[in-house]
C-alpha cells in the first residue's frame, strides 16, 4: 500500500509536456513575470564588468555647494546597455538634483569610549530625463562611434508633438521626478568605534511620466504618482582604512579634496570599493500609488498635440508632483480628452531587510528579503496581491569603476493574488512563483546546473519534467567553475515561472499533514529517499505535527549511512527538514483553511512565504506543493539565455501548458499591479 501511494508522486513519463516557444515572448506585456525578469536582468548587468566596449560610458557631472544648507548638482551619462532580446540600446540620461538640509553633530565620552552622534534634517528634489533607443548592431564595439557622437544626444524635453510623433519603434522616454523630506540620526565613530547605528523617518513623493513607441501605429503614455512614509533602522560595521578615511562615510569628501577635479560620482564609486563593510538594515514603508495609461496613435497629429499640451500643463511632472505631495480633489486626468486604457490606485505596505558584507576588491555579498501587500483598486473591483521576495548576489574580484569580474545573482519570489468583485464575490487565491539565477563568467556546467535546479522543482509531477538535455547539453568540461581560466560563457540567465491557478490552490489547501509528508518523500532521491521511506513507515502525524522516535530515527539513519556510504549528517538533515518543512506547510495550510475570507487565506499563504522560512523555503515548499496538484492546473515557463565566451551562446524559451485557457485572475491582478511599479530602465 505504501509503495502504491508513493508511486502516485513518483510516476515517470517517457515524454515531456514542455514545448519550445519564441524567446521574445518572455519580455512581452502578456507574460506575468516579465517585469521580474527585466528587473533581474538589469541588476545582473549593474556593477559587472561585461567587456570594455559594453562598459563604455561618458559621464559628466557638476556641483557646487551653496552656503551650509544647499548642494545642487547636475549630470549627464551616455552609455550602452544590452536588452534581454540580445539587442543593444544607447541611453542618454540627464539629471538635476537639489538637496538641502541641516546636519548638527555632537559627541560624548564615557571612559575609553568616544562616539559621535548626528541628526539630519533635510529634503531633496531630483529629476531625470532618460531616453532609450535601440541600435542596429548587437556588437558593442561596432557602436562605439555612435556613443561618442554628441550630435545624436536626445532628451525627453521639450515634449513637442513633432518630437513625440518622431519616436522610433521601441524608443522609450522616461521623466521621473522625486521629492524626499525627512529626519534621521546616527550614533558611532567610524575611526575608534566602527559600529554605527541609525534611525530614520522620511516622507517621499514621486512622479514618473513614460512614453513608449510600441509599433508604427501605437504609442503608450503612462503616468505614475506615488507618496509614501518610510521608516528604517540600520546598523553598520566599517573596518578602519586610515588612508584619507577611504571607505568611510566622510571619505568621499576627503578624496575629493585630495584630488581636486575628480568627479563626485567617480569619488563615490572608488570610496565604496575601498570599504570593509558589514551592513544590516530593517525598514518598513507604506503609501499609495496612482496609475494612468493611454494608448494613442502617433500618426494622429491631433492626439499628439493634445498630449504635448497636457505634458506641459495639467500633466506636467511638477504639477503632478504637487498633487503627490499635497493630495488635491480636482481631476487632471481629463486633460487628454481621451478614454484611458487603464486607471487605478494601489495602497501598499512593505517590509525589507537588506544585508551587505564586503571585502575590498576580493568579494561582496548582498541580500535582501522583502514582503509586500498591495490593494489595487480598478474599475469593477479590487485585487489583493501578497508578495514575498528574496534576492542575493555573490561577487568576486570587484574592480573600481569597471565592476565585478565574477558574479552570481539569485532571486525567488512568490505572489499570491485574490480578486474581490463589486458585488462582494471573491476569486482566488492563485499563486505565481518565479525563480531566477544569473552568472557572469562561468562554464557550461553552471548553465546546466541552473536548468537541473529548476527541473528539480518539477520532475516529480509526471510530464512536467524539463527536457534538460535539449535545453543545456552536458558541457565538455568536467570541472565546474572557471575562476582562474577562460570562461565558457560570458553571462547567463535562467528563469523559471510556475503558475498555480485557483483550482490548483484549492487542491493544495485540501492537503493533509500525511499527504505533505508523502509529497516530501516523493521529491527525494538516492539514500535520502530510503531515509524518507523509513520515515513514512514509522512517523505518526497529529494535527500539523510529524512525530517519530528520535533514537529509532538515529539508528535507522546510521544503518542507511553504513549501507550506502551516504554521510550521516545528510540523512539527519533529511529527517530534520521533513520535520520543519512539513510542519510549517501543514500549519500554514491549516491557518489558511480557517481564514474567514479569500484575502485572509492569501495573506496566510504569503506570510508563510509559500511554505516556511530560510534559504531553502521557497524551492522546497514548491517542490512539495506541486505534488499535491493535478499537473493540468499548473502552467510554467522556462527561459535560458547564455552569452558566449569561449563557447557559443544560446537563447531558448520553453512553455508548459501554454495553450491552456489563461487565468483571468492572474492576468488581471499582476498586470494591474505591475502598472504601478516603477519602470525598469529598459521598459516603461
Amino acid at each position: 500500500m505504501r509503495g502504491l501511494l508513493l508511486g502516485l508522486f513518483l510516476s515517470c513519463a517517457n515524454a515531456s509536456d514542455w514545448l519550445p516557444a519564441d524567446p521574445g515572448g518572455a519580455a512581452s506585456d502578456s507574460d506575468v513575470s516579465a517585469p521580474d525578469k527585466l528587473t533581474f536582468w538589469e541588476r545582473l548587468q549593474d556593477r559587472t564588468f561585461d567587456g570594455l566596449c559594453r562598459q563604455a560610458k561618458i559621464p559628466l557631472s557638476v556641483g557646487r555647494r551653496v552656503g551650509d544648507f544647499i548642494d545642487p548638482g547636475a549630470g549627464f551619462d551616455r552609455y550602452l546597455r544590452q536588452l534581454p532580446t540580445g539587442e543593444l540600446a544607447i541611453i542618454d540620461e540627464v539629471g538635476l538634483s537639489l538637496p538641502f538640509g541641516w546636519l548638527p553633530r555632537g559627541s560624548f565620552d564615557r571612559g575609553t569610549l568616544h562616539a559621535n552622534f548626528d541628526l539630519e534634517l533635510g529634503a531633496r528634489i531630483q529629476g531625470r530625463s532618460i531616453v532609450v533607443r535601440r541600435l542596429e548592431s548587437p556588437k558593442a564595439c561596432a557602436e562605439l562611434s555612435k556613443l561618442a557622437d554628441f550630435r545624436t544626444i536626445k532628451t525627453a524635453l521639450p515634449a513637442t508633438a513633432e518630437r513625440i510623433a518622431g519616436m522610433a519603434v521601441g524608443e522609450i522616454w522616461q521623466l521621473p521626478v522625486e521629492f524626499r523630506v525627512g529626519v534621521g540620526g546616527g550614533l558611532g565613530d567610524e575611526i575608534s568605534f566602527p559600529l554605527v547605528i541609525g534611525l530614520g523617518a522620511h516622507r517621499e513623493a514621486g512622479v514618473t511620466v513614460t512614453l513608449r513607441r510600441l509599433d508604427e501605429a501605437t504609442l503608450r503614455f503612462r503616468l505614475r504618482l506615488e507618496s509614501a512614509n518610510v521608516y528604517d533602522a540600520r546598523g553598520r560595521i566599517n573596518a578602519n582604512i586610515p588612508v584619507l578615511l577611504l571607505g568611510l562615510p566622510g571619505g568621499e569628501t576627503a578624496f575629493l579634496g585630495a584630488v581636486g577635479s575628480l568627479s563626485r560620482g567617480l569619488a563615490r564609486s572608488l570610496n565604496e570599493y575601498l570599504a570593509v563593510q558589514l551592513n544590516v538594515e530593517r525598514g518598513r514603508s507604506a503609501g499609495t500609488r496612482q496609475a494612468l495609461e493611454y494608448v494613442l496613435d502617433p500618426r494622429d497629429s491631433g492626439e499628439m498635440e493634445k498630449l504635448a499640451r497636457a505634458i506641459k500643463g495639467d500633466l506636467s511632472v511638477l504639477a503632478l508632483l504637487k498633487r503627490a505631495v499635497t493630495p488635491v480633489h480636482d481631476d487632471p486626468w481629463e486633460a487628454l480628452e481621451a478614454e484611458p486604457s487603464f486607471e487605478g490606485e494601489d495602497r501598499w505596505r512593505s517590509r525589507h531587510a537588506p544585508f551587505k558584507f564586503q571585502v575590498p576588491f576580493l568579494a561582496r555579498f548582498d541580500s535582501d528579503s522583502t514582503s509586500e501587500a498591495d490593494r489595487v483598486f480598478v474599475d469593477g473591483g479590487e485585487y489583493s496581491v501578497f508578495r514575498s521576495e528574496k534576492r542575493s548576489r555573490r561577487a568576486f574580484l570587484s574592480l573600481p569603476v569597471l565592476g565585478d569580474l565574477y558574479a552570481r545573482d539569485a532571486q525567488k519570489n512568490a505572489d499570491v493574488v485574490v480578486r474581490r468583485n463589486e458585488d462582494g464575490t471573491a476569486l482566488g487565491p492563485a499563486i505565481v512563483y518565479v525563480q531566477q539565477e544569473g552568472f557572469i563568467r562561468q562554464d557550461g556546467h553552471d548553465a546546466r546546473a541552473a536548468v537541473e535546479r529548476a527541473n528539480g522543482l518539477l520532475s516529480g509531477s509526471g510530464k512536467t519534467a524539463l527536457p534538460v538535455d535539449r535545453i543545456a547539453p552536458p558541457s565538455p568540461r568536467n570541472v565546474p567553475g572557471a575562476f582562474w581560466r577562460e570562461s565558457e560563457h560570458r553571462r547567463g540567465v535562467a528563469a523559471l515561472t510556475v503558475v498555480m491557478d485557483e483550482e490548483a490552490v484549492r487542491q493544495v489547501l485540501r492537503g493533509t499533514t500525511r499527504a505533505l509528508l508523502l509529497a516530501y518523500v516523493g521529491a527525494l532521491e538516492g539514500p535520502a529517499r530510503t531515509m524518507g521511506e523509513w520515515l513514512l513507515e514509522h512517523a505518526r502525524t497529529r494535527g500539523a505535527k510529524v512525530e517519530v522516535d528520535r533514537s529509532e530515527a538515529f539508528a535507522a539513519a546510521r544503518a542507511i549511512s553504513r549501507a550506502t556510504g551516504e554521510p550521516l549528517r545528510k540523512l539527519l538533515w533529511t529527517l530534520w527538514r521533513a520535520d520543519r518543512l512539513v510542519e510549517g506547510l501543514s500549519a500554514g495550510l491549516f491557518e489558511a483553511r480557517r481564514a474567514p475570507t479569500a484575502e485572509a487565506r492569501a495573506g496566510g499563504l504569503a506570510r508563510r512565504r509559500a511554505g516556511g522560512r530560510g534559504r531553502r523555503a521557497y524551492g522546497d515548499a514548491l517542490r512539495v506543493l506541486l505534488r499535491l496538484v493535478n499537473p493540468a492546473n499548473v502552467s510554467a515557463e522556462f527561459l535560458l539565455d547564455i552569452a558566449g565566451g569561449s563557447a557559443p551562446g544560446s537563447r531558448s524559451r520553453w512553455t508548459l501548458h501554454a495553450d491552456a485557457e489563461r487565468d483571468p485572475l492572474l492576468d488581471g491582478a499582476l498586470q494591474a499591479r505591475n502598472r504601478f511599479r516603477a519602470p525598469s530602465l529598459l521598459s516603461d
